[in-house]
Parts: C-alpha cells; structure tokens; sequence
C-alpha cells in the first residue's frame, strides 16, 4: 500500500472514531470498534451502555435508542442493528451479544400509553435477548418478552411472550414454527408443574413461585394481551394448543397444570 492511500485510511478511520464518539456521547459506555451507518438518534434519560464490535445503521433511515424515565438499554457485544429500528426502555432492554437485528424493528418495554385515559402511567416490564438471537425485519418486541438463545424471529412477527431457546416463531402474535432438537430435548426435563410455575414465574416476573390455588386472574399483567402471549408461550414450552373449551376451565394455577397435562396425552 502506498503512502498516500495509507494517510487517506488513517484519516478516514480517525474521522469514523470521532463521530462515533460524537453520536454515542450520551451513553453510558460504549465498547472498542462500533461502527455507525449514519448518526443514530440516542436520548439518555436513564442509563445506555453499548458493547464492542457493534453495527448500528441509520442510513437511509435515522435508528432511535432512548431510554426514559430511568429506563436501562444494555446491548451487547457484536450486535447488528438495521436502519430505522427503535429500541425504547422504561424499564430494561438487554440485548445479548451475537444478536442480528433487522431493519426497521421495534423493542419496547413499555405500553407508553393507556388506551382511554391520558393521564395513567402505562405498564411497562423488562424485555430480555438472549445470545445468538436473529431477528427479521419490521419486528416488533413488546413489554415483557424474554427470546432464549439462538432463537429466530422470521419478518413481520409481533413477540410478546417467552421465545424458547433456539426456537422459531412467526406472525401476528409469534407462533412457534419450529423447534431445535436440543430445546425439544431439554424441556422434557422436570414435571409439567414446575416447569409451567417456571414460565409464569418469568413471564409475569414475580418474585415468588405461585402455588397451586392462585388465580391467574391476579397475576400482574394477566390482561387480554398478557393472557394471549402465556398461551403463545405454553405451545412453545409444550407444544400444546388450547382450544376455547379448555380455556373456560381454567381459574387457577392447578386448573391450568391439569389442562396442559392432559392436552399432551
């Protein structure tokens, strides 16, 4: 390489790193080797950190990471994100290393509204990514949901819920559309009980183990959209179906134990 061409590089790598650090000025901290496609717009009310060896475009559409109201966004190491997405906390969004993001995807741990009354806080619960995720393009991941390691999420889909690891889902809600033979192997370990008392666990992050007599009805979260997503979660975690029927039947934790040990017989 001649000497001109090797000044010219030099020069283009120490303009990259200046305005990386000019557009991720408000983080918290920024790791070594991020590379930016435009200039993301980032607002940092709460506390942003951003691993090494990250992709972040905003080229030809502007990417936004905010967190608000003491929100908390960590992203880990070589995660891509695509133009136009929007990852949004009020609470916590942890994005694992390894995760490919598509373009035009939206993550938000809160509702940030209350349909019918302006003046009410909206709800708003962690939003967990694991390692090795791949998300699809016009994505979008609500409050609550949690996607296992090396899971996919094929274009359009709308999580809401607990993604098994290295499962596949799609749609509007996310259904599971396939399965690893590894997590088909791992979740015949343990009883149907302590393995659903472990997704409610998670899903509706408590901080103690239901047991068998409580209503799912004053679980926090149990609205329509949190009741449609445990059910997406329970095919994904069983691999049953419920039908109407068998929904009337269940009030408590141990009507819906026995629903799904008797819909995978």
């Amino acid at each position: 390489m001649n000497k001109s061409v090797s000044k010219v590089l030099t020069k283009l790598t120490r303009l990259s790193h200046i305005s990386t650090e000019s557009a991720l000025d408000r983080c918290n901290s920024v790791g070594s080797n991020v590379v930016l496609f435009g200039r993301p717009r980032v607002v940092n009310g709460g506390h942003i950190v951003i691993g090494s060896h990250c992709q972040i475009s905003s080229d030809p559409v502007q990417t936004h990471i905010e967190a608000n109201f003491g929100g908390s966004i960590e992203i880990g190491d070589n995660v891509v994100i695509g133009c136009g997405s929007g990852v949004a906390s009020r609470a916590r969004i942890r994005i694992g290393s390894g995760t490919r993001i598509g373009a035009f995807v939206l993550i938000m741990d809160s509702d940030y509204h209350v349909a019918g009354d302006s003046t009410a806080v909206p709800p708003k619960s962690p939003v967990e990514i694991a390692n090795d995720v791949k998300i699809g393009h016009h994505v979008t991941i609500l409050r609550g949901s949690s996607i296992g390691d090396g899971a996919t999420v094929l274009d359009g889909s709308v999580v809401s819920g607990v993604v098994p690891d290295g499962a596949t889902i799609g749609g509007v809600p996310g259904k599971l559309q396939r399965q690893s033979g590894v997590e088909r192997h791992s979740s015949t370990i343990g009883t149907v009980h302590e393995r659903l008392t472990e997704l409610i666990v998670r899903w509706f992050q408590l901080d103690e183990r239901p047991d068998y007599s409580t209503k799912l009805s004053q679980l926090p979260g149990y609205d329509m959209l949190g009741l449609e997503s445990l059910f997406v979660a329970l095919e994904g975690e069983f691999g049953v179906c419920l039908n109407d029927p068998e929904l009337v039947e269940i009030s408590t934790l141990r009507d819906l134990v026995g629903v799904v040990e008797s819909s995978r017989l």
